[in-house]
C-alpha cells in the first residue's frame, strides 16, 4: 500500500506520496493504467507509445515547481475539445478548491524538458487562481 500525506502550499491541499520508490511504483501502475486506458480511447497503440515506454527507466522525486516552468503540449492544447472540456472541469475543481478544500495529487512532469504529462485540469486550475507553486512528481531518465 502506497503511504500517502497531507501537505499544503499556497493554499492548496495535496495528497503527496514521499518515497522516491513508492512514487515510481504509483506511476507505473496507477497512472500508467490511465494512460493506457487513454491511449485505448484514442486509438493509440500503448506499445509504441514513447513516454509509456521510458517509465520503467524514469526515477521520480516530489518537487515544488514554479507553475510558469511548466509546458504543455502544443497539440492538446490546440484541441478545442480537450480545452471545452477543461475550461469546464477546471471551473470545478476551482470551486472544489475554494469552497471545500478538495485535495489534489501533484502534477506529473517530465523532467528533461518540465512538459506536463498528468494534471492538465489541476493545472489549469492552479494557473487560474493565480497559484505560482505547485507539488509535482517528476520524472527523470536513468538508464539501468
Amino acid at each position: 500500500m502506497t503511504a500517502k500525506t497531507i501537505r499544503r502550499l499556497l493554499g492548496v491541499t495535496y495528497w503527496v506520496i514521499n518515497d522516491r520508490e513508492e512514487i515510481r511504483r504509483f506511476i507505473n501502475t496507477n497512472v500508467k493504467g490511465e494512460w493506457e486506458q487513454d491511449n485505448l480511447t484514442d486509438g493509440v497503440d500503448s506499445r509504441t507509445d514513447e513516454w509509456l515506454l521510458s517509465l520503467p527507466k524514469r526515477q521520480w522525486c516530489l518537487r515544488i515547481l514554479e507553475t510558469s516552468e511548466v509546458r504543455t503540449n502544443s497539440q492538446m492544447m490546440a484541441d478545442e475539445t480537450f480545452t471545452a472540456e477543461l475550461t469546464r472541469r477546471s471551473r470545478e475543481m476551482r470551486r472544489g478548491i475554494s469552497e471545500y478544500h478538495a485535495v489534489i495529487w501533484p502534477l506529473v512532469i517530465r523532467a528533461e524538458d518540465n512538459e506536463l504529462q498528468d494534471g492538465y485540469c489541476r493545472y489549469t486550475t492552479l494557473r487560474s487562481m493565480g497559484i505560482d507553486k505547485a507539488m509535482a512528481y517528476v520524472g527523470s531518465i536513468h538508464d539501468r
